[in-house]
């Protein structure tokens, strides 16, 4: 736990006598395509793909732990307002209290963990429809899953049948596998 609170820290704070050290990006793979994505042009992360345009949407993706998923998901809000939504919290959200502005509105929106939430029908359609409706309106949007494969990943938002979700990530994402 304290690991994981002095992540969170401001390099230089101390917490509980210990003193946060900054992350350095080249330690992370993951963070160094957080910060290409968000740069938007020209940067290369190899052994990654360039990133000479400005995708709306990134999805990190790779097995449990290690890869820094969620952590360059959090240095990219360290560096624009945004929210962060555990994809599990959403999938608890109830049909009267879901606020479709709450994932809509903010310039840049964390979907933390997706893949590990309960799947209904109902968390599938809201899933779908943020991803759908920010990708439409080219708001910045991080995905990090543990689903490895891409087609795994849209087989499960995506409607019964349908590929209109993976054609417009096709056209406007980012998946990045770490794993």
């Amino acid at each position: 736990v304290l690991a994981g609170r002095l992540m969170a820290a401001m390099p230089g704070e101390r917490l509980d006598g210990r003193l946060a050290e900054p992350v350095r990006l080249e330690a992370r793979p993951a963070l160094l395509v957080a910060e290409a994505w968000l740069a938007g042009g020209g940067a290369e992360v190899p052994p990654y793909a360039p990133f000479a345009d400005r995708r709306p949407l990134l999805v990190l993706a790779g097995g449990e732990g290690r890869e820094g998923k969620s952590l360059s998901a959090a240095w990219v809000l360290a560096q624009k307002d945004g929210r962060w939504v555990a994809c599990s919290e959403l999938a608890q959200t109830t049909i009267a209290k879901y606020d479709r502005d709450v994932y809509l509105s903010p310039d840049v929106l964390v979907l933390d963990d997706a893949g590990a939430e309960a799947l209904t029908e109902w968390v599938k359609g809201r899933v779908y429809d943020v991803l759908s409706e920010r990708i439409a309106s080219g708001k910045r949007t991080v995905v990090t899953t543990n689903i490895i494969k891409r087609e795994a990943f849209m087989a499960r938002y995506d409607e019964a049948g349908s590929t209109r979700l993976d054609k417009r990530f096709a056209e406007s994402g980012r998946w990045i596998n770490l794993g």
